[in-house]
């Protein structure tokens, strides 16, 4: 009777600590918070990735970069574009599809590439949708800098008579 209780307690203790073992592998840490940009968040997640990528970049470009300053300048770049895309978004500035398309062609043009095969490079480093997210966020931050910069240009009628005068002596 012993013999059976130590058996059937020994399987007991094998089936919870086997079901421990196989909960422990599936544990997915869960994200935080690491700081909080006006009305958004940046997360240990996005962090996380961004500190690979910078350490990415820096291994390919020789430079050996000290930790605490690699995280501060990921930090850094995660408020900037979560600052810029706030006020995008509060200024209603949109980057329409054809318009992504149209730089996606530039970009290829001036490597000497097609179109296809920009996206198909892209898409075998695993970094299509980056792709697509770094030309939408470079396009919406040249708007906003147009808007500040034409926002703040005032030409009269005056100096557009200069100019057109001056323009017709020098090129009739």
């Amino acid at each position: 009777m012993k013999k059976n209780i130590k058996l059937f307690l020994s399987i007991i203790v094998l089936i919870f600590t086997s079901s421990l073992t196989f909960a422990n592998s599936d544990y997915e840490e869960l994200d935080s918070i690491i700081a909080i940009v006006e009305n958004d968040v940046i997360t240990k997640k996005e962090l996380k990735k961004t500190l690979s990528e910078l350490k990415k970049n820096s291994r390919n470009k020789n430079k050996i970069v000290n930790q605490t300053k690699l995280r501060k300048l990921a930090l850094d770049q995660l408020i900037e574009r979560k600052i810029i895309a706030q006020y995008a978004e509060v200024q209603n500035i949109n980057i329409e599809s054809s318009v992504i398309e149209n730089a996606l062609k530039n970009i290829a043009s001036n490597n000497k590439m097609s179109v296809e095969d920009l996206k198909k490079n892209a898409y075998e480093e695993g970094s299509l949708e980056k792709l697509y997210s770094e030309i939408r966020f470079q396009l919406i931050l040249r708007a906003i800098k147009e808007r500040a910069i034409f926002s703040k240009i005032h030409i009269s009628d005056y100096e557009i008579e200069k100019f057109i005068d001056k323009e017709k002596v020098n090129n009739p």
